[in-house]
């Protein structure tokens, strides 16, 4: 069948339809005839008519009832609770005919003019008659009663005068109700007959062959300009003019997807690199390189290995979506890491499978070797997945695509490692003591400052151990300084498996050491000090072929706030301790005195600590962001 035939069978039901439509609204508006807006207000206005009555037959029984309880003292209390029901109608009407829309006057007439007298008769009734009642006062209930009667005729006088109101305005409404319904009848019929003209002339006038793609088309073009990329060009094998404006469109399509694939990558790079220079751990930014990865190349799957410390093998880092990985492997089981170079298994006519990955069937897949400042710090191990092409492999024009993001996403990676391990390196030489891994003096000053704040604000108390090793200058007299320096070593492990981990040992300097002891009394800081005591005394350090002399130590035990109410003061207290125990004889634990600091001091402290930190905070910068 011919598309004009289709194209007028089309137009024919389309015009059919519409006729039909109009014939539903001409239904539609003989109903309102009866149910309109208009005729609404015209029902409203006789609802009101007839609901007028009730606001004065509810002062009308009020009064009645009023009168019954002069004559019949004994009803009160039924009398006052019929009383409240009949005002709490009263105010329920009122307040739906508030809610009403009403002509201007006739409002003021309902709302104002016949509800003050009602007003004053219910608040006559509250405030004056009951409570005469109740006292049995006959002369101020005779007045009280009088006072209703008035207030109820006024308010009578009002609601006849709401009633005319209300029947001048139904009146004007019909009669503006049935003019507004002969002209709605008329402009509805003169619309309808110049819509129904004007669609059959357009569907006589637009039916064709062209309008069916032609829409289509225009269907497809607006997609493809709001981002809908997924959007099948139609007409593409036809041979006229619309096939030929399909071609153009199908070339704006395959620009816009290539387009928004690169904007994609770009931004998802930006992102990357933005994020790996935020990273604060290595692990963190592993999990950032596997989500990244998983987004930028959703057909790869992917793992990444890093040199260990020993440089003699690689470990396995991150995998991404399932991406097999060896928890450990050789440099010389991956063909990039020993050419030096990009590796692509399946790009060239003769390969060979790299060891880590197997022999077994292998897919195509790339090996990246991540090098950073002329060193290579890691690999980047991709599983090329694609659709196959003709031979069943990879087609290579996605192959290609896949190694070139992954070379791009190996540079981010390798500087952002290099950074992170460098930040860490950097951090532990400031923070660790070279010799014996132990933390440092700096690190147990600033430990100590957050932990007496924290535990100023918690009123808890902080333990200080002040260590100093008897007659260390005996071992490196004696035996040299390399056993002093064994000898050093084995207490800083000693003292690192003696406690919990949220207690911080440190080499203070030379042989000297410090303890903090966050949440720890006098009492538990010294029994720790002497177990610590006793375990270093049986310590046997081996030296070339013997053993060193047995070692001692002196511990001064201080704790804040007890023994003073800063680190100096508390550092100064365990010394002085330290050094009673030295004139004692040695190879003992001595406590520093309490001297008592209130309850009132610890919130003074609390606040000044965090002062102090804040203030530090903005003029010390970060040692790690520094370096």
């Amino acid at each position: 069948m011919r598309i004009t035939t289709l194209s007028r069978i089309a137009g024919a039901i389309l015009a059919a339809g519409i006729l039909l439509i109009v014939g539903s609204g001409w239904f539609a508006l003989q109903e309102l005839r009866v149910n309109g807006p208009i005729y609404q207000r015209i029902a409203a206005g006789k609802d009101l008519i007839a609901n007028v009555v009730p606001p004065p037959a509810y002062v009308v029984e009020a009064f009645l009832e009023a009168t019954t309880i002069v004559k019949e003292p004994w009803s009160l209390e039924p009398g006052r609770r019929r009383l409240k029901k009949l005002r709490a109608d009263f105010d329920e009407r009122h307040a739906f005919w508030s809610r009403q829309e009403l002509p201007l006057a006739l409002r003021n007439q309902l709302l104002k003019s016949s509800y003050e007298p009602a007003k004053y008769f219910w608040e006559t009734v509250e405030t004056s008659f009951l409570p005469a009642i109740e006292r049995g006062n006959t002369e101020a209930t005779n007045d009280a009663y009088l006072q209703m009667a008035e207030a109820y005729r006024a308010h009578r006088t009002a609601i006849d005068e709401v009633v005319k109101l209300a029947k001048l305005s139904n009146s004007s409404l019909e009669a503006s109700a049935a003019e507004r319904e002969r002209t709605i009848l008329a402009s509805i019929a003169v619309l309808t007959a110049t819509v129904v003209a004007f669609v059959v002339m357009c569907i006589l006038g637009a039916i064709s062959w062209i309008v069916g793609p032609i829409v289509r088309m225009q269907d497809a073009m607006r997609r493809l300009a709001e981002g809908n990329l997924e959007t099948h060009v139609p007409s593409l094998d036809r041979k006229d003019e619309i096939g030929q404006m399909a071609g153009a469109v199908q070339v704006f399509h395959t620009n816009a997807v290539e387009r928004s694939k690169l904007n994609r990558e770009t931004r998802l790079l930006s992102e990357l690199n933005e994020w790996l220079q935020s990273c604060k751990s290595l692990d963190e930014l592993y999990q950032m390189v596997a989500e990244f990865l998983s987004k930028l190349l959703p057909n790869c799957a992917g793992s990444l290995y890093t040199y260990a410390n020993s440089r003699d093998i690689l470990e396995s880092a991150k995998a991404w979506n399932g991406g097999q990985t060896m928890p450990a492997m050789h440099p010389d089981d991956c063909w990039g890491l020993r050419r030096g170079r990009t590796y692509t298994f399946g790009e060239n006519e003769v390969d060979f499978p790299c060891a880590h990955v197997g022999a077994t069937a292998p897919r195509d897949y790339c090996c990246i070797p991540i090098l950073a400042h002329g060193e290579t710090i890691g690999l980047l191990h991709l599983e090329i997945k694609c659709e196959p092409d003709a031979d069943g492999g990879c087609s290579k024009e996605a192959a290609t695509e896949q190694r070139r993001l992954g070379l791009v996403c190996a540079e981010q990676i390798s500087l952002a490692i290099a950074n992170v391990k460098l930040r860490d390196q950097l951090r532990d030489q400031s923070i660790r003591d070279a010799l014996t891994g132990m933390f440092n003096r700096r690190y147990m000053m600033e430990t100590c400052r957050r932990e007496f704040s924290r535990a100023a604000r918690a009123g808890q108390s902080v333990g200080i151990l002040s260590i100093d090793v008897d007659h260390f200058k005996k071992f490196n007299d004696n035996h040299g300084h390399d056993a002093g320096d064994t000898v050093l070593r084995a207490i800083g492990d000693c003292l690192m498996n003696s406690f919990r981990d949220e207690d911080v040992p440190c080499r203070f300097g030379g042989e000297e050491f410090v303890v903090a002891l966050p949440g720890a009394t006098a009492a538990v800081a010294a029994q720790k000090a002497e177990d610590l005591r006793a375990r270093v005394e049986a310590l046997v350090v081996r030296y070339l072929e013997g053993n060193l002399p047995k070692i001692t130590i002196c511990i001064g035990v201080a704790t804040f706030p007890d023994s003073g109410d800063n680190p100096q003061a508390v550092m100064k207290a365990a010394d002085e301790a330290l050094y009673r125990a030295k004139e004692a004889g040695r190879n003992r634990v001595e406590v520093s005195p309490t001297i008592n600091a209130p309850a009132a001091m610890q919130s003074e402290l609390a606040a000044s600590f965090a002062s102090t930190e804040r203030k530090r905070d903005r003029r010390i910068p970060n040692v790690v962001d520094a370096a």
